[in-house]
């Protein structure tokens, strides 16, 4: 029965990307209480990510091929008030700013139009996009393009940033595992995110509270290699004495 109950969310998820736990209660025909524990152990064993009154699959973060705007729509305003505020806090007039392809990422080039005379260095396809409908300065790394991604990957994008240097790079990841390790499904993306670290001043990592203790296979760093992490929910305490400072986005 058990099993069976799991099944019917998979099939329904199948359907569409997420889906309101009020939905599957009326799917599953089961009170609040087993529906809270049904959904808990997919969550623990990896098979969805509860998020704010909803269910969502996995693949928007495990499948490297799912398309950039399914990821671009999930949890998009915590996504916009975590860039906002990083933005905020970190930069100042006459920056150099590192932007990787991530739809966090891609939201901060908004907030960034308040400022003068900064330089964008984005390996974000639709990023570009953005950056071409304001007055910004922007070099594209150019590259080998992942299509689904709208990422520019390979030894041209990380040539290319490495003859500039930044002031901060912003950059997310798939997952933060119980380690702490930012992880992620593409390691070329990674590649060209750890070029950005190494040839920025002040390393900044976006992070929306469904990525906690979501391993997956290729490492980008350890948070402790971060200058900056901000997130919309308190980590672990585990995690939180390894990272150099933490901003809780509210």
């Amino acid at each position: 029965m058990y099993e069976n109950r799991e099944r019917i969310v998979l099939d329904a998820l199948k359907e569409k990307q997420s889906i309101s736990i009020n939905t599957l209660k009326k799917l599953l025909y089961v009170s609040d209480s087993t529906i809270r524990r049904t959904l808990a152990s997919m969550e623990e064993k990896g098979l969805i990510i509860r998020s704010h009154g909803k269910v969502c699959s996995l693949s928007v973060y495990a499948n490297k091929n799912t398309s950039f705007f399914e990821r671009e729509s999930f949890e998009k305003s915590v996504k916009m008030k975590i860039a906002e505020r990083a933005v905020h806090d970190a930069v100042r007039d006459g920056y150099v700013i590192m932007l990787d392809a991530s739809s966090t990422a891609m939201y901060a080039v908004e907030n960034l139009k308040r400022y003068n005379d900064l330089i964008v260095i984005t390996s974000g396809i639709k990023t570009i996009y953005y950056l071409n409908e304001s007055d910004m300065q922007y070099i594209s790394t150019g590259g080998r393009a992942i299509n689904a991604s709208y990422s520019f990957v390979g030894q041209t994008a990380i040539n290319t940033i490495r003859t500039f240097n930044a002031d901060i790079c912003l950059l997310s990841c798939h997952g933060l595992s119980e380690t702490g390790y930012a992880t992620d499904t593409s390691e070329e993306e990674n590649f060209v995110r750890r070029a950005m670290m190494e040839y920025s001043k002040r390393k900044i990592l976006l992070l929306d509270g469904t990525k906690e203790n979501k391993g997956f296979y290729h490492n980008l760093a350890h948070i402790s290699e971060f200058d900056d992490v901000y997130c919309n929910v308190k980590l672990s305490d585990k995690i939180l004495k390894t990272i150099k400072n933490f901003h809780l986005v509210e």
